[in-house]
């Protein structure tokens, strides 16, 4: 509930909804527990079409919820997800979840992914204020990304890749909620974002190469070599948060891009040493 403004229990009367929310973005969500779907009217506005392309793309090949449109674009109705979200449930869950979240972004890679910028030209334009900052510089080159500074596949992402959006079913597929923000992004974005927030017991898996063979497929999806080690898994975190750090300072919110980019390395910090790894600026 910490993303809602207001939930409030409906009369059914002669409608079908049994609870109603006020969404953060100004839009309106409505439960049908009957019906076991969700009618959700976004406040950004009407559903575009590039949306639905996008959506269309992303629900193919990952396990989000079924959706039709409905009002000529005022609204979307999909599927009611029963199960239970991620950070509700033990560690080996959590991880297996994940592990089959990064496969299905492989395939989403494989079959709707475009070429796009990589971290170079991506971040050319915040570059200068970024390297002010002397502990933000170091950590900088000391990343190592390999391809990811020259070029990048993109698909079709949800902008909060949080594991708060992420619920697991009854029959234990992981499926990412709350798309109405989705958005083209680098390839790895979304998939590694929600493993940081998974806790730190899936980080520290993480850096035990225990998702190697997930990355592995999900690189060659893009067509990149996953190359594992400590250099490889500590350059994608720092690369998801510099990805993360200039989109949010990009889209208006609050605070310089190297505040922004500072918060996000203090989350992961504790998973990352000190040792240079061969620098990608």
């Amino acid at each position: 509930m910490s993303d809602l403004r207001y939930a409030f229990l409906v009369t059914r009367g002669h409608g079908s909804a049994d609870a109603a929310i006020a969404a953060h973005d100004g839009g309106t969500v409505l439960l049908d527990m009957k019906e076991r779907r969700v009618i959700r009217r976004y406040g950004t506005g009407d559903v575009t079409a590039e949306y639905v392309r996008m959506r269309r793309a992303f629900t193919a090949h990952v396990g989000a919820p079924a959706f039709t449109v409905g009002g000529a674009g005022e609204f979307v109705v999909e599927e009611l997800i029963l199960g239970e979200h991620l950070l509700d449930l033990p560690l080996a869950t959590r991880v297996s979840a994940l592990r089959r979240l990064i496969s299905e972004y492989a395939r989403l890679t494989a079959h709707a992914g475009v070429e796009g910028a990589g971290m170079r030209d991506l971040l050319t334009h915040v570059f200068d204020r970024l390297i002010q900052n002397r502990g933000l510089r170091d950590r900088w080159d000391a990343a190592h990304l390999g391809d990811l500074a020259t070029r990048m596949t993109w698909v079709p992402s949800a902008y909060e890749a949080t594991a708060k959006n992420l619920m697991v079913s009854r029959g234990q597929r992981p499926v990412p909620i709350d798309l109405g923000d989705l958005q083209m992004q680098p390839f790895f974005a979304y998939p590694v974002g929600v493993l940081i927030s998974a806790g730190g017991d899936v980080l520290d898996a993480f850096r035990r190469g225990v998702f190697d063979a997930e990355f592995e497929e999900l690189w060659a999806a893009a067509g990149q070599t996953w190359s594992g080690g400590d250099a490889a898994r500590e350059g994608v975190l720092v690369a998801r948060a510099a990805f993360a750090a200039t989109r949010d300072h990009d889209a208006g919110v609050p605070g310089g891009i190297d505040e922004l980019f500072g918060a996000r390395l203090t989350t992961i910090q504790p998973w990352l040493n000190d040792t240079r790894t061969g620098g990608f600026v």
